[in-house]
């Protein structure tokens, strides 16, 4: 396994035992395996059916598993799952070191739901949890709810997505949707940001957060005891 680049101040270049580093941050990986396999039924009978995974490894750990009987379709799932991963990792600035573990806790959105990140269980997919303890079957998913209102889950309270889960918004974090609109101030701070951090070279963006970068974006709230505290507009740390 080769080492960790590291970057230079000095010469604004990574390196690896004083050598230029010019080789791939992120190492992705794309891989179909066709299989087929057999479907017992004592209603329709035994039958061979077609079948398959596409799969997408970042840095040899699996973050993408999906099932898939033709190639014509892997083709369409990797290049979707490799678009939307590298958008997670790369442009959005996900630090590649711990990412798993810096996850857990996060603050974030789930359908428009305030949730948390309470852990990973593999393939970049995650257990999230409602804030307010309530199921989110009757909000995220109605068509699993009877005419009287009734549904069955196994979930309750929590729910399983991959990262790269459209309904997910990472960077509301405890401000709620209706407070963020109420914000345009710090939504246009935010955005300006966005842009500044996107426009930084890929490299930066992969091992450096926002705020690293371009600093805290202080935002006064009102703490304990009517006093007020400051925390970050971007990133929800307190200063």
């Amino acid at each position: 396994m080769r080492k960790k680049p590291i970057y230079n101040k000095e010469t604004g270049r990574h390196e690896i035992d004083g050598i230029d580093f010019d080789g791939h941050f992120l190492e992705w990986r794309l891989e179909y395996v066709p299989k087929t396999y057999l479907k017992e039924s004592e209603l329709s009978g035994d039958e061979w059916r077609k079948g398959g995974n596409v799969r997408i490894y970042l840095n040899d750990d699996c973050v993408l598993d999906e099932f898939c009987r033709e190639p014509e379709r892997a083709l369409m799932l990797l290049s979707k799952g490799l678009h939307e991963l590298q958008c997670h990792f790369e442009v959005m600035g996900v630090h590649i070191e711990n990412w798993k573990e810096d996850m857990i806790g996060k603050k974030i959105h789930h359908g428009g739901i305030p949730s948390t990140v309470v852990r990973y269980v593999g393939d970049g997919e995650i257990i999230v949890r409602r804030d307010d303890g309530k199921d989110y079957t009757p909000d995220l998913y109605p068509s699993l709810v009877e005419a009287d209102g009734s549904y069955d889950t196994e979930w309750g309270n929590e729910d399983k997505i991959h990262i790269t889960d459209k309904r997910i918004n990472w960077y509301l974090g405890e401000k709620s949707v209706s407070e963020a609109t109420q914000k345009p101030a710090w939504n246009k701070g935010v955005q300006a940001a966005a842009e500044t951090f996107a426009a930084l070279p890929w490299y930066k963006r992969l091992f450096y957060s926002p705020c690293e970068i371009l600093g805290h974006m202080p935002l006064p709230i009102s703490g304990k005891n009517g006093e007020f505290e400051l925390v970050c507009e971007r990133c929800g740390k307190k200063l």
